[in-house]
């Protein structure tokens, strides 16, 4: 009988012992973070991106009561941190500020160690929107009437990016590619700031550039805004359409940041800290201090959401580098 009853316990025990293995990840998934995260950036310090991932930072780790820790690996613009994002261990102790950029350009443009699939999208945290650009002199006040010029005089003008295959680049050829063919040069230079310095001399006529960096010079007449890519009219600029607005539906110009893991990450820690995330982006001063920044646009979007506009990112560029034949030189 006595052996009756332990084997009776034995085969209680096997059967707990079976069913136990699911419960165990949930516990150690359910109390992360027990140590500080790593988190990347692929820019300098100083800069936008390593401000709001420092703003994002201090407001994680007073919310899930680990640090954060902003570690800025800058290069390769912004290669170098992806692909030690996508190498990471999926474990949820390293994740990264992504942006449309590194993530969805730079693999259809260069042979990189990762593709757009290589990461886990966790939260949309903003929009960096892109202003339509023309010089003064042009005499035009809408896009249309900017087409129409261009029509009327093929070959004499021109536009800036901040070189072959930047998102300034590819957002010119997004929308040429919808207009229809428009004879204008490309002429790339190695930054915004050294469009806008074209404008004055009359190098360059027209660009579409990152908002930020043309507000000072809109404000002040020296350069005119046709329309912003934002889905709604800026604060900064409320006198300039959107895009939309323009006539021009569905082009999806705008630069992005999103919180991002490497490819496998758990879906119970994704949620987790997405969910972490979503309650820090309601937080006035947060929002107070990131649309201080001038034009970035506080956009939360969770994991379905945001896995979509990757997606939606990577085929779109996927195919403007491809209908325009845009190469990298190396």
């Amino acid at each position: 009988m006595t052996f009756n009853l332990n084997r009776r316990c034995l085969l209680g025990l096997m059967t707990a012992a079976m069913l136990t293995p699911q419960a165990a990840p949930a516990w150690s998934q359910d109390a992360y973070p027990t140590k500080p995260v790593a988190f990347l950036v692929g820019n300098p310090p100083g800069g936008p991106s390593d401000f709001v991932a420092r703003l994002v930072g201090d407001a994680l780790t007073a919310s899930m009561g680990q640090g954060f820790v902003v570690e800025n690996r800058s290069g390769g613009g912004g290669a170098i941190a992806m692909t030690a994002i996508a190498n990471a261990d999926p474990d949820g102790y390293t994740i990264a500020l992504g942006q449309a950029g590194p993530m969805t350009v730079a693999p259809n443009l260069q042979n990189l160690p990762y593709k757009a699939d290589s990461f886990t999208p966790i939260a949309k945290i903003a929009d960096t929107p892109m202003a339509f650009l023309v010089s003064p002199e042009l005499g035009v006040n809408t896009i249309d009437e900017l087409i129409a010029l261009i029509r009327a005089n093929p070959g004499k003008f021109n536009y800036g990016s901040d070189g072959i295959g930047t998102s300034t680049h590819l957002a010119f050829e997004l929308f040429r590619s919808r207009v229809g063919d428009l004879d204008v040069e490309h002429i790339p230079f190695k930054g915004s700031a050294e469009i806008l310095q074209n404008y004055a001399s009359g190098s360059i006529q027209m660009s579409i550039t990152g908002v930020q960096a043309a507000l000072g010079q809109v404000k002040e007449g020296s350069i005119k805004a046709l329309a912003v890519s934002s889905s709604e009219r800026l604060l900064a600029l409320p006198d300039v359409p959107t895009m939309a607005e323009a006539g021009f539906k569905d082009l999806e110009m705008s630069s992005w940041t999103m919180l991002i893991g490497p490819s496998g990450l758990p879906d119970p820690i994704r949620d987790r800290l997405a969910e972490a995330f979503h309650k820090v982006m309601t937080q006035p001063e947060l929002l107070e201090k990131m649309t201080k920044l001038g034009a970035l646009i506080p956009d939360y979007q969770g994991p379905a959401e945001s896995k979509a506009l990757i997606q939606r990112f990577d085929s779109q560029w996927k195919k403007v580098i491809a209908d325009a034949g845009i190469k990298v030189q190396n």
